[in-house]
């Protein structure tokens, strides 16, 4: 299996992802898709940062063109993505199936256009 955990989260990477879901979830490292993130060097050096384990910050082009090898290969990873457009390009439109990851697990989303900031 190569990924082991999808999941949609407006914060991308952030400790609990790599406390509670590396320890819960069967995990080498971790690939965040999202165009604005991997196209900004401070966001992506900091992504990558935020984990001990091997992290990969991508575009979605980028994700398309290495989806095969991420399949074969004999790591584990997380697959995460800002939002639901993006994760549906990917498992829906991209056509990318995980082998054994039926659910995909929803964080915050507070991060839309049209989403009411309290506080």
């Amino acid at each position: 299996m190569s990924i082991s955990f999808v999941r949609i989260d407006d914060r991308i990477i952030h400790g609990q992802t790599v406390t509670r879901w590396a320890k819960e979830y069967p995990c080498d490292g971790l690939i965040a898709v999202n165009d604005a993130a991997a196209t900004n060097p401070i966001l992506k050096d900091a992504f990558k940062s935020a984990s001990e384990k091997k992290t990969f910050v991508w575009t979605l082009d980028h994700f398309q063109d290495k989806a095969q090898q991420v399949l074969d290969s004999d790591r584990q990873y997380f697959l995460i993505t800002k939002t639901p457009q993006d994760m549906k390009k990917i498992l829906v439109d991209f056509g990318f199936k995980p082998d054994d990851v039926k659910t995909v697990i929803v964080g915050p989303a507070n991060d839309r256009p049209d989403a009411v900031k309290l506080g």
